[in-house]
């Protein structure tokens, strides 16, 4: 399974090693300036406005690594709209209730529980060692 990331900064460093915990091969990185922090571990591909086409071209499941909701969001919406689908990403060292349930493209990083009955919306980020108790709506 093939992921395509956009973001390259630190977010994106966290989430590209929970997708590769979890079974997807990163393809690599579309970013605003297409820089990436030091040490990400994959190349960056070209810049987020690129997004379409790469959809287009078959990278189908995307990523959203960007820690800014408004973008996030954004660029979720240009996912969608092009006929792309959002991945969702969970820490094996997560703990998620077997009622709970997780819009697409939303994060649950290390040490995060996600307790009984909880929603996540689309492209939430659980962030590490947070905790969202029971009947919680995110």
């Amino acid at each position: 399974m093939s992921v395509l990331v956009v973001g390259a900064g630190g977010h994106a460093r966290v989430c590209l090693e929970i997708l590769e915990d979890s079974g997807w091969v990163v393809s690599g990185c579309l970013s605003s300036d297409a820089s990436a922090i030091p040490g990400l571990p994959v190349p960056v591909l070209g810049l987020d406005s690129e997004l379409e086409d790469r959809i287009a071209g078959g990278a189908a499941d995307v990523f959203v690594a960007v820690g800014d909701n408004t973008v996030r969001m954004e660029i979720g919406r240009r996912v969608l709209v092009a006929g792309g689908r959002l991945v969702t990403a969970v820490s094996p060292h997560a703990v998620v209730s077997a009622s709970a349930v997780l819009g697409a493209g939303s994060v649950v990083m290390p040490g995060a529980v996600i307790n009984a009955g909880s929603v996540l919306g689309m492209l939430v980020i659980v962030n590490t060692n947070a905790t969202v108790d029971h009947d919680s709506l995110l």
